[in-house]
């Protein structure tokens, strides 16, 4: 910091790596982590559950507003 090259040289690194902090990879924002299907509970005539997986998810779409 007592020279412009010293104080340049800092701004130059990231402060993680100057501190010794490891970051863990993280999945990129345009990667979907998101289920298309829906996993749903149903009772039947009879009184019995029912489970169903379902491959619409009504909450998910492609289109964006």
């Amino acid at each position: 910091l007592k020279t412009p090259s010293g104080l340049a040289d800092l701004e130059n690194e990231p402060a993680f790596k100057r501190r010794n902090v490891t970051l863990d990879d993280v999945q990129h924002s345009s990667e979907s982590t998101k289920s298309r299907y829906t996993l749903t509970e149903e009772t039947d005539d009879q009184g019995n559950k029912q489970v169903k997986l379902k491959d619409n998810n009504s909450f998910l779409h492609d289109n964006v507003d």
